[in-house]
C-alpha cells in the first residue's frame, strides 16, 4: 500500500514538473570530447533522395538515448524540432511535415512497468488518446513533445540504443529540414523521499535533404555539456552530402566556409574545425558548402554560449509532499569560494509553496538554509555544475502556530489552574497540620499521672 501512495504522489508530482510553464532553465547539452555521460539523439543522422513526386514520399526519424551506469530514471521529457529551408521558395506546408508519432514499444513501455504519458503532442496538436500538449509548446516551428513516467518504478543504466520515439514525415517539396533536441529533461528522481533532478545529458542533431548539396554540421563542447565562453567549441561538417534520385554521394574534393557570427571567419578542406567564442550570448554560425561539382548548399544554426557559472532551483515541501503554506527564507552560502556579503541573490523568500531558482552561481559546493515563522528550521548541502541547473527538493516541517482567538482562553486556563493549585496546596497543607496538631495533643493527654490537673 504504501509504495501505491509513494508512486501516485511520485507520479503527481512529475505531472505538475513536466506541464509546468516555469521550468527551470537546462542549457541546450551537446556532447563533451572524451566524456561518457548520457545522451539523447537523432537518427539516422542523414536522411535523403525522398522527393515529394515519388511513389511514398515518407521516412522515420528516432529519438533514442544512452544511459550511463550510473543512472536510475524513471521519466523523460523530450522536444523534438525540425525547421525547413526552402528551395526555390517557400512551399505550403514546408520541406517536411510530420505526420504520425509512435512510441508504443519504446523502452519505458519494454520495461514491464506502469506507464503515464503526460504529452504527446505533433505541431501543438494531441496526438493519441493518452497525451496532451503542455502550455509552453513553441508552436512557431514543427515540433513533437512526448514526456513520460514509470509510475512507482525505475529503469537502471546502462542503455545503449534505447528508443524513446519515432516520428514519421511526408516530403512535400525540396529542400533541407534540420532536425535538434529542443528539450532533453532526463530525471532521476532521488530516493525517497522524493527528490528528482535532471541528470547531464548531451544531445545530437540530425539532417534530412533532397537539395542537390546538403550542408550540415554539429557542435560540441570541450568542456562540459553547455558551451561555455573562452573554451574551445568542436564544429563538425563531415555529414554534409550531395542526394542524387539514385542515393546519397559524398562531397568531392569539399570547401567548408564558417562564419561564426562573432565576427570569426574560417574557410579550410577539413569539415572538423575548432572556434572559441569570447563572450555569452547567441550566435548564428552560417557554413557554406562547395566542391568540385555545380551547386553550394548552406546551413545556419544558433549556438547558445554561456558563461562559467551554474544554476540551483529549489523547490520547497512539507513533510508531506505538499505545498508550504507559509512564508519560508532560503539563504544560500558557497563552501567552496565564500559569496560576497552583499550576494542579493543568494537570499530569497517563498511566499507560500513552489520554488526559487539562483542562477549565475560559481561552481562548488553550497549549503541552503531555510527558515520561516512556520517551519521547524532546516538545512541542506548541493553541489553546482558549471554550465548546468543542479536541482532540490526540500521536505520542511511545518509548525502549526496556536489561533490568536484562543491564547486569551489559554492564558486564562493557566493562570486559574495555578491559582486552585496553589488554594489547594494551602489547604491541604493547613490539614495536615491541624491533623498533627490533634494527635500531639492526644499523646499528651494519655502521658500525664493520674490525679495531675
Amino acid at each position: 500500500m504504501r509504495s501505491r501512495v509513494l508512486g501516485a504522489t511520485c507520479f503527481l508530482a512529475l505531472l505538475g514538473l513536466f506541464m509546468s510553464p516555469n521550468l527551470p532553465f537546462v542549457p541546450a547539452p551537446h556532447p563533451v570530447a572524451g566524456d561518457t555521460l548520457s545522451s539523447v539523439y537523432v537518427t539516422p543522422i542523414q536522411t535523403c533522395c525522398i522527393f515529394a513526386n515519388n511513389s511514398s514520399p515518407v521516412f522515420t526519424v528516432n529519438v533514442m538515448m544512452d544511459l550511463s551506469g550510473a543512472e536510475v530514471i524513471n521519466q523523460f521529457d523530450v522536444r523534438l524540432n525540425y525547421s525547413n529551408w526552402y528551395s526555390p521558395a517557400p512551399p505550403t506546408h514546408g520541406v517536411v511535415k510530420a505526420i504520425s508519432l509512435d512510441y508504443s514499444n519504446n523502452v519505458f513501455a519494454r520495461s514491464g512497468y506502469q506507464v503515464a504519458t503526460q504529452a504527446s503532442c505533433i505541431d501543438d496538436i494531441t496526438y493519441g488518446p493518452d497525451g496532451f500538449c503542455a502550455i509552453d509548446d513553441a508552436p512557431s516551428i514543427g515540433q513533437i513533445h512526448v514526456a513520460q513516467t514509470i509510475v512507482g518504478a525505475t529503469l537502471p543504466g546502462p542503455l545503449s540504443g534505447a528508443l524513446l520515439f519515432s516520428v514519421t514525415f511526408t516530403v512535400n517539396a525540396t529542400g533541407t529540414s534540420f532536425f535538434s533536441i529542443d528539450r532533453a529533461h532526463i530525471t532521476n528522481p532521488g530516493g525517497t523521499p522524493f527528490n528528482p533532478h535532471y541528470i547531464q545529458v548531451v544531445t545530437s542533431a540530425a539532417i534530412f535533404g533532397n537539395d542537390p548539396l546538403v550542408a550540415f554540421f554539429d557542435y560540441s563542447s570541450t568542456l562540459s555539456p553547455s558551451v561555455l565562453s573562452g573554451v574551445n567549441v568542436r564544429f563538425d561538417a563531415g555529414s554534409s552530402f550531395r542526394s542524387t534520385s539514385s542515393g546519397r554521394v559524398s562531397l568531392s574534393g569539399p570547401i567548408f566556409k564558417w562564419i561564426f557570427g562573432d565576427g570569426g571567419t574560417n574557410q579550410t578542406s577539413n569539415p572538423v574545425i575548432t572556434h572559441s567564442f569570447l563572450m555569452p550570448g547567441n550566435y548564428t554560425v552560417r557554413l557554406d558548402v562547395s566542391d568540385t561539382n555545380p551547386g553550394t548548399g548552406f546551413v545556419e544554426r544558433v549556438v547558445w554560449v554561456m558563461p562559467h557559472l551554474g544554476s540551483l532551483h529549489v523547490a520547497v515541501k512539507n513533510q508531506e509532499g505538499g505545498p508550504i503554506q507559509t512564508i519560508v527564507r532560503v539563504k544560500l552560502y558557497n563552501l567552496t569560494s565564500p559569496v560576497p556579503p552583499l550576494c542579493r541573490t543568494c537570499d530569497q523568500t517563498i511566499n507560500a509553496g513552489g520554488f526559487v531558482d539562483f542562477r549565475w552561481l560559481t561552481p562548488g559546493l553550497y549549503t541552503l538554509n531555510f527558515t520561516g515563522p512556520g517551519v521547524d528550521p532546516s538545512g541542506k548541502q548541493t553541489q553546482v555544475e558549471v554550465g548546468w541547473t543542479t536541482m532540490e527538493t526540500v521536505y520542511l516541517i511545518e509548525v502549526q502556530p496556536p489561533d490568536p482567538n484562543t491564547i486569551f482562553l489559554e492564558i486564562f486556563g493557566a493562570v486559574m489552574g495555578a491559582g486552585l493549585g496553589a488554594v489547594g496546596l494551602a489547604l491541604f497543607v493547613r490539614w495536615r497540620r491541624n491533623g498533627k496538631l490533634t494527635k500531639a495533643r492526644e499523646a499528651i493527654r494519655k502521658t500525664r499521672r493520674p490525679g495531675r490537673p
